[in-house]
């Protein structure tokens, strides 16, 4: 499975969820719908890398966000790479 968090509020997400939710995405963008999503790339701390939203999101504008995970189990700050992908 290439998707990062497993947290509970996303418990029930998976790749075919992930995939569903990126040509929902492309059919709004050939319907002229903006649209804007943000995502969570990397976890440089595990070493874990969401390839299908990492390959799909090149095809429109990211903005990467400076931002760090910190993990609700032990307040550990972890590098990732999270951005914003908008098709305007």
């Amino acid at each position: 499975m290439t998707l990062i968090t497993f947290s509970e509020y996303n418990k029930l997400w998976n790749e075919d969820k992930e995939r569903e939710l990126l040509e929902l995405l492309d059919e709004l963008t050939r319907n002229n719908v903006k649209w804007a999503i943000s995502n969570l790339v990397a976890d440089y701390n595990k070493g874990t890398h969401n390839e299908i939203f990492d390959i799909w999101m090149q095809k429109y504008n990211i903005h990467e966000i400076n931002s760090y995970y910190i993990s609700f189990n032990n307040n550990k700050v972890r590098p990732t790479k999270e951005v914003l992908v908008t098709n305007y």
